[in-house]
């Protein structure tokens, strides 16, 4: 864990022998720690404090763990801090709802939540979210990045985890029909989408796409719950090129983009 030493991790649970446990492994490893029992209080100490990382269950005050997360990942220069949400309820239901409010990882609060904790630790080695814009292939055109989600709030947090990448060149779309509109107007290089959507999900959008030749050859990635197996499958054969499981942070969106950085405008930040 020597990724930890000199890091600033915020705890928030309200059992005191918990995090009494979390707090003494962390130290050992050299991180700064600060800890609280209720949300409703540590909110003001994040934003003082501005930590690292934060880990935080989910019944911890008036404010739960996962609207604490809603609200700094809302907030300019709070938005990029990793959130872990810990929790001992319905595991389908706790990553479902870590995804909605864009938590970066969910760990099931269980005999090994302490070592579950070091190892997503040790996982987010601080890692170069940046691009390398690859030699471009001249039988690919270059385009915008087109993200659809019916969610507006984990359109922001993409969004601003795509921009310290240096992409900028982004379309955004609230479902699958108004997708298709935004892929007729712009020139697209490479499609986010999301599942659940109304008016048009992302399995009817990809369906749809890939029955226009226009667009036939766009990548498509669907974005789903960790635990949506069968989903992946169904997605590839209506036509996904990838797939990226909800909670995810800039890492994983990184890896999911980098298969198709022919197919996207990378911004020079010299120019910018």
């Amino acid at each position: 864990m020597n990724n930890l030493k000199n890091k600033k991790i915020f705890i928030i649970e309200p059992s005191k022998i918990i995090s009494k446990k979390i707090s003494k492994t962390l130290e050992k490893a050299g991180a700064s720690i600060k800890s609280n029992t209720c949300s409703d209080t540590a909110i003001m100490e994040i934003i003082y404090w501005k930590p690292d990382i934060i880990i935080t269950s989910v019944q911890v005050g008036e404010i739960k763990g996962f609207d604490l997360c809603f609200i700094l990942k809302l907030m300019p220069g709070y938005s990029s801090i990793p959130v872990i949400i810990i929790s001992s309820g319905k595991k389908d239901l706790m990553l479902k709802k870590s995804a909605d409010v864009g938590a970066d990882y969910y760990i099931a609060k269980d005999d090994n939540v302490i070592l579950n904790i070091i190892n997503t630790l040790d996982k987010m080695s601080a890692p170069d979210v940046k691009l390398t814009p690859k030699k471009q292939d001249k039988k690919i055109k270059k385009g915008k990045l087109l993200l659809v989600d019916d969610s507006s709030v984990m359109r922001h947090i993409i969004i601003n985890m795509l921009k310290t990448m240096n992409i900028k060149d982004i379309c955004e779309a609230c479902d699958g029909q108004e997708a298709i509109k935004q892929m007729k107007k712009n020139d697209i290089g490479l499609v986010f989408t999301d599942w659940n959507m109304p008016v048009m999900d992302g399995l009817e959008f990809i369906k749809t796409v890939r029955k226009r030749p226009e667009f036939d050859t766009v990548p498509i990635i669907m974005v789903t719950t960790e635990s949506a197996s069968k989903e992946l499958e169904i997605s590839k054969k209506a036509g996904a090129n990838g797939h990226l499981s909800k909670p995810f942070n800039a890492a994983k969106l990184k890896e999911a983009v980098e298969n198709f950085l022919d197919h996207i405008i990378i911004n020079d930040t010299k120019n910018n």
